[in-house]
């Protein structure tokens, strides 16, 4: 190759050269933007979806804590079941159920579990954590109690190693599958039980499953 023939190759080749190098720059910029705004907007929308949850939850266990106080009083628990019921069906919940101090199971939203639980609900303390469930007779509080809460037949849906990096750089919930709500049901001013209710993490992790996509 002549040198006048290598000069015109070289002229060539460097804006060429540059052309690829200024691609490949806007395209890491691009790419780093769109990742940052899908992780911010991934974490945004799990907010939103938790400040919902606890919004909605803090009317409905007032309501439940009010009907089971009525229910206690007369000794009827129809309109408590009934409720229980209703928000089943609309997928509110996952599952309710009012004990007393003594762990003793008045009522529950599914009546398989409430025939196995054979009236208290610390005979599955597998799936039912006592001093948890409990915690507004303990401290004689009238304030709604959220907890992160796992729930024995839903599984998170991601494996341990992404459970660690999820947990540490996007959700810090992601190591349980629910939450629970529990709410003091009190008569003259004592408290004599409590309303649960459990709801799954299944939009979070639904939320997540889409970011990633």
């Amino acid at each position: 190759m002549t040198e006048k023939n290598r000069k015109k190759l070289r002229k060539w080749i460097f804006p060429v050269g540059i052309f690829i190098l200024l691609f490949l720059t806007e395209t890491i910029i691009g790419s780093v933007a769109a990742l940052t705004y899908l992780y911010l907007d991934g974490k945004k929308g799990i907010e939103r979806i938790e400040k919902y949850t606890v919004n909605y939850s803090m009317t409905m266990a007032e309501a439940f804590a009010r009907v089971a106080e009525l229910s206690y009083k007369t000794k009827n628990y129809s309109s408590l079941k009934t409720l229980f019921h209703e928000k089943i069906e609309e997928n509110t919940i996952d599952e309710a159920f009012f004990i007393l101090g003594d762990g003793k199971l008045i009522v529950h939203s599914n009546t398989t579990t409430e025939k196995s639980l054979m009236g208290n609900i610390a005979n599955d303390e597998m799936s039912y954590n006592l001093e948890m469930i409990l915690l507004p007779v303990t401290k004689k509080s009238t304030e709604l109690f959220l907890s992160d809460y796992n729930i024995i037949d839903k599984q998170v849906p991601f494996s341990r190693q992404e459970r660690e990096s999820l947990h540490k750089y996007y959700y810090r919930g992601i190591n349980s599958s629910g939450w629970l709500f529990t709410k003091g049901v009190f008569i003259n001013g004592n408290p004599v039980g409590a309303v649960n209710f459990i709801i799954s993490k299944e939009r979070i992790f639904g939320s997540i499953k889409e970011s990633i996509a």
